[in-house]
């Protein structure tokens, strides 16, 4: 079953919620450890607010400049057009480190919501309207069986990862185009034979670049970072 949802922060009258696609229902599991992480790492609850505030607002993911795509594509669905932020998703690190945040215009919270406020420095879970999980800060400080890779780590790992990643699919789609240029080359000279062998031929990268997309495990590698399943 896939469940949506909403996850984000209030700071001052500013609320900031992003919309959440599937797995909704892990928010908690998965936030309260990258809040954390997040803790460890700045060190205070003002120094975090004040990283949160850095954060940009995109209305429309269409009207991110190049230079921003650039810088997002790291959490950039490759599959899906223009959803250069879809790896945010469920991730306050990624949300940090993208510096933008896709915000869910009606902010209808017909799912389950995690609210991080900073407000009150506190978090909670929601079912619909009903909270479900409540801690303060200092209460997630002292939860045990959290995350033991600080926030550096978790991010070279997840730019290792990337990076492999990334190189490949260059690989592959530089390959697709010089087939391509072939196939045409080919076709103005009716060579049907060589022509059937170049379709078999970019068939077979075009699936290969597809697994390589599917095979990008980005939130199954942020689970194991945050202690969620077995390394």
């Amino acid at each position: 079953m896939i469940h949506k949802g909403l996850f984000g922060y209030i700071i001052g009258k500013k609320k900031r919620f992003m919309h959440v696609d599937s797995d909704a229902d892990l928010l908690w599991r998965i936030l309260v450890r990258e809040i954390y992480v997040l803790m460890k790492h700045f060190d205070s609850k003002e120094c975090l607010q004040k990283a949160f505030e850095k954060i940009k607002v995109v209305k429309d993911i269409k009207l991110l400049k190049p230079v921003i795509i650039e810088k997002c594509k790291i959490f950039t669905d490759n599959e899906e057009p223009n959803n250069y932020l879809k790896f945010c998703q469920s991730s306050f690190i990624n949300l940090l480190e993208a510096g933008h945040i896709l915000i869910n215009k009606d902010n209808e919270q017909d799912g389950f919501c995690f609210v991080l406020d900073f407000n009150k420095w506190d978090v909670n879970f929601y079912w619909k309207t009903e909270i479900i999980e409540s801690a303060s800060i200092e209460e997630i400080m002292n939860f045990k069986e959290m995350p033991t890779k600080s926030y550096n780590e978790i991010i070279l790992e997840m730019k290792d990862s990337f990076n492999i990643y990334y190189d490949k699919v260059t690989k592959n789609e530089d390959e697709l185009e010089k087939l391509n240029k072939l196939l045409n080359d080919v076709r103005n000279h009716s060579a049907v034979n060589i022509e059937n062998k170049l379709d078999k031929l970019m068939d077979d990268m075009k699936w290969k670049l597809k697994k390589l997309h599917m095979e990008r495990r980005v939130f199954y590698y942020r689970l194991k970072a945050l202690n969620l399943i077995e390394q």
